[in-house]
């Protein structure tokens, strides 16, 4: 029972411990804000857990999120509003697709792959307008980030769109489950009939599409485009996965899990900030998280090798 349930346990515990140390953090305000934080996160945080369930790896979605939030904001001048925001996709997906064919037909370790595409990216990013941020200069476009339905940020709304979605598509469609058959087993997955490399290629190109919502959401939240807003994407977003139960092997894991896994990094994230924590303490405390879940995937791995455990999908 624990072990089923010991991302709730982890959670409702940092919410008791953060409430007595600091009540202001379950005010209305704040409670939305963490939810408004986590949003963007949240959002790349679906597409890597269908990636990552399907044996794949994506480091690339900080410069894709940075890039796509560049594009949307750079063109918005010279294509109009609605025509950026598609470009702006269209690249985070074109992004993804590369990613997708250098794994399965370039037949390169995907660690690596997606390492080289972020610094390529990062570096075409700084060659534009000199590495300097480029300011939104469409009023309407900040609705997309700041926009409200009652007390709600849309951000919120959307996450919360696309997290229903992704959960009924890995539970009950034939590309969730092949995600989880071509994770679990590759060959067997082959031998049955799935076309195992345009799959993998969809969901880079799916993992692509999330990064380029999260830049467009987050350009029209802060009300421009930088390069700079993914740096810390890929450790926040692969961490809250894995400690959502996403195994690093493939799988293994669940739209669920990974909800939670974000939801208790930014209780966290936010629990620093309430509680003045210097920056520099936070990211070492950050990396402690890190190799702590790290050790947390490798030991239930461990479990669900000896039987012990069974994740579901969904």
């Amino acid at each position: 029972m624990l072990s089923k349930y010991r991302l709730f346990v982890i959670l409702i515990a940092f919410i008791i411990i953060i409430s007595i140390a600091d009540s202001n953090f379950l005010a209305s305000g704040n409670l939305i804000n963490l939810l408004l934080h986590i949003s963007t996160d949240g959002i790349m945080a679906l597409g890597i857990t269908v990636l990552l369930i399907s044996g794949a790896f994506d480091l690339s979605i900080g410069s894709n999120l940075g890039i796509c939030s560049l594009v949307v904001v750079g063109l918005q001048g010279i294509v109009g509003l609605p025509l950026a925001i598609i470009i702006a996709i269209l690249t985070g997906c074109l992004i993804g697709l590369i990613n997708g064919l250098l794994v399965t037909y370039g037949k390169i370790n995907a660690f690596i792959t997606t390492l080289a595409t972020l610094i390529l990216i990062k570096g075409l990013a700084l060659s534009i307008n000199n590495g300097s941020p480029i300011p939104n200069t469409i009023p309407e476009f900040t609705v997309i980030g700041v926009g409200q339905i009652g007390p709600i940020p849309l951000p919120v709304i959307y996450f919360i769109v696309f997290a229903i979605i992704f959960w009924f598509v890995m539970k009950y469609t034939s590309f969730g489950r092949n995600a989880y058959a071509i994770g679990g087993n590759e060959l067997a997955a082959r031998v049955s009939g799935i076309n195992v490399n345009l799959y993998k290629v969809m969901y880079f190109v799916l993992s692509g599409f999330c990064a380029g919502i999260a830049g467009i959401i987050l350009a029209s939240k802060l009300n421009t485009g930088s390069i700079i807003f993914g740096d810390s994407a890929p450790i926040v977003v692969i961490s809250a996965v894995i400690l959502g139960g996403v195994s690093l092997k493939g799988g293994i894991g669940n739209i669920r899990g990974a909800m939670l896994g974000i939801l208790i990094i930014g209780v966290f994230n936010n629990s620093m900030n309430l509680l003045n924590v210097q920056s520099y303490y936070q990211l070492v405390i950050k990396g402690i998280i890190l190799i702590a879940v790290v050790q947390i995937d490798a030991y239930y791995e461990k479990v669900r090798a000896a039987g012990g455990l069974q994740i579901k999908r969904g």
